[in-house]
């Protein structure tokens, strides 16, 4: 899969949460949009305005410091945002694809006319998941002008393991942003916490702006938006290089070094109650690079002398979970 990337923004973000600290990488890139192939109904035909369904993942999945397995429709958040809770809650973590107050267009009738549907991909340990918003239709478009002309088609996909989240973006329709956004484009962001009983966001909250195609990021406990609609086949790539510990192995049991490496890095891994270990190295587009098996404690070598310069990715597995996580840097 070639993914053409334009530009490469490394950030720390350190939360004060459970002792909780993450790195994000974030990407932009050219992917054909392509539709899911086997997609499994969310909605199964319901017209929908204020949805709270929920999605099973498939998979444990790192949203900030919180290990999820089900993703929820957030009610008030008009269609477009996904929390690790159900609305009812007070406390939520949310990533938020498309921004935008979205409405099934056949609102109004019995039959829905913008499918909301996921699908799972891959194998145990390297699983996707998927959830597509197919023809969604704006509250503003019919709100202002008693039509559903305008629409938009976008997905979400959740990796298991390395933590990436991936938006994609499709064919849309635009007439008239100030109805549909009241901004000038479109919301994309990653929301670490947001207080339902006080409205409140974090300030750490994690915004893109400026030019789809070229965005910046924006940390704030306010909305930033787009400065216009992104364009058909684009991708953003959030990508969670946090060190996790899933309190299977402790953290400090395992260490990678040279960082930066040029030719190897060493695994060295203290815990000798492990065995069967895989090593899985994906660069910033969760594209697996290299797969060993490590099957005792002590060091492993192993050579990244073929891999370009730039930032991956090492994960370590026993059987099919995660148990460490690190980034590094390919010189």
């Amino acid at each position: 899969m070639k993914k053409n990337l334009l530009i490469v923004l490394f950030l720390t973000s350190i939360l004060s949460l459970s002792g909780f600290s993450q790195v994000y990488t974030f990407t932009v890139g050219n992917q054909s949009y392509q539709e899911l192939a086997n997609p499994v109904s969310i909605n199964n035909g319901e017209v929908w305005d204020f949805p709270e369904y929920e999605v099973n993942l498939g998979f444990n999945f790192y949203l900030f410091d919180t290990l999820i397995n089900k993703i929820y429709f957030f009610n008030e958040g008009q269609g477009s945002v996904l929390s690790s809770v159900p609305s009812s809650k007070r406390y939520h973590k949310m990533v938020m694809a498309f921004g935008a107050g979205l409405l099934d267009r056949g609102y109004g009738t019995s039959q829905s006319q913008s499918p909301l549907s996921y699908e799972v991909t891959g194998e145990p340990g390297t699983r996707i998941c998927k959830i597509q918003w197919k023809n969604a239709g704006f509250y503003g478009d019919y709100e202002e002008n008693g039509s559903m002309t305008d629409y938009v088609n976008f997905q979400l996909w959740l990796h298991e393991v390395t933590g990436l989240i991936e938006m994609h973006y499709g064919p849309s329709l635009i007439t008239d942003f100030d109805i549909n956004f009241g901004a000038p484009g479109p919301t994309v962001g990653l929301i670490p916490w947001y207080d339902n009983d006080l409205y409140s966001f974090s300030p750490q909250c994690i915004w893109l702006a400026g030019s789809p195609s070229n965005p910046y990021l924006v940390y704030s406990d306010e909305f930033s938006f787009l400065s216009g609609m992104i364009p058909p086949n684009t991708a953003y790539y959030f990508t969670n290089t946090l060190t996790v510990n899933t309190g299977m192995v402790k953290a400090e049991d395992y260490s990678i070094y040279p960082n930066p490496a040029d030719d190897y890095i060493v695994v060295r891994n203290s815990n000798t109650n492990t065995n069967n270990l895989t090593i899985v190295i994906s660069d910033l587009t969760g594209r697996i690079m290299l797969q060993k098996n490590y099957t005792s404690n002590g060091e492993l070598h192993v050579s990244v002398g073929s891999l370009q310069a730039g930032i991956y990715s090492l994960v370590i597995l026993e059987g099919n979970k995660g148990i460490y996580r690190e980034s590094f840097f390919k010189r």
